[in-house]
């Protein structure tokens, strides 16, 4: 393909000094035509021919500019800290979405997924393995069962998943909290949930309400999240 192109350009392959250094000569033609192709080749590697002094003179003080501070930014990205456990934690959180549709939903294998009829008590119909591996429940467990008879304990703030649960209930918007749940070995953990409605691909209609948990600490220790 690119003997080809050459070929185009010059109406035959180069194959002597003279011929090499009129196509060069006439890309440079082209490139004084085209000051965006100049600012483009301008970033090539060190070692290329584009770099080199025939390019930089058809740089406006502009495309300099920007160029430096793009430079800086990789700079400084390369040499920036990792950011705090936590702060990693959340921004993972923040970065997974709610599934939107009772198909999506099964689908999603990733993060701990529960699925609850829409209306009071929300009996669970459905858990995905991640959730069964964050609680210890399994679908037959905890099918028809609700998550405050499964998960709640001593410390667990019941007030505040009720606010965002009469919220999803009277609103349909989503909610977001954190609470201190227990799974079903005892076993105490800190974990953040997003809930929202579940609704039917065709009408739109709400069909279920879906929650999605996250755990952020086992006891007083931070969990760091595998890719």
């Amino acid at each position: 393909q690119l003997e080809h192109s050459t070929n185009q350009l010059v109406g035959n392959k180069p194959s002597k000094d003279h011929d090499i250094a009129e196509l060069k000569e006439r890309c440079l033609d082209h490139l004084e035509s085209d000051e965006n192709a100049a600012y483009s080749l301008s970033l090539g590697p060190p070692e290329s021919d584009f770099t080199s002094s025939d390019i930089a003179p058809l740089l406006t003080d502009l495309m300099k500019a920007q160029l430096e501070y793009s430079t800086n930014q990789l700079a400084r990205y390369e040499t920036q800290e990792e950011p705090q456990n936590e702060d990693v934690t959340n921004k993972k959180y923040q970065q997974r979405a709610l599934p939107r549709s009772y198909t999506q939903a099964i689908q999603n294998t990733s993060d701990a997924i529960v699925i609850t009829c829409k209306s009071h008590p929300f009996r669970i119909v459905a858990v995905n393995d991640a959730w069964t591996n964050l609680c210890g429940y399994t679908q037959t467990e905890c099918y028809g069962k609700t998550l405050q008879s499964l998960l709640h304990g001593p410390k667990t703030n019941a007030t505040g998943m009720q606010d965002i649960m009469s919220t999803l209930t009277d609103k349909h918007e989503d909610g977001e909290t954190t609470l201190i749940n227990y799974a079903k070995n005892g076993r105490e953990f800190v974990n953040k949930v997003k809930i929202g409605p579940l609704q039917d691909d065709v009408t739109g209609e709400v069909t279920h309400f879906v929650g999605l948990l996250s755990e952020i600490m086992q006891g007083d220790n931070m969990v760091v999240e595998k890719e």
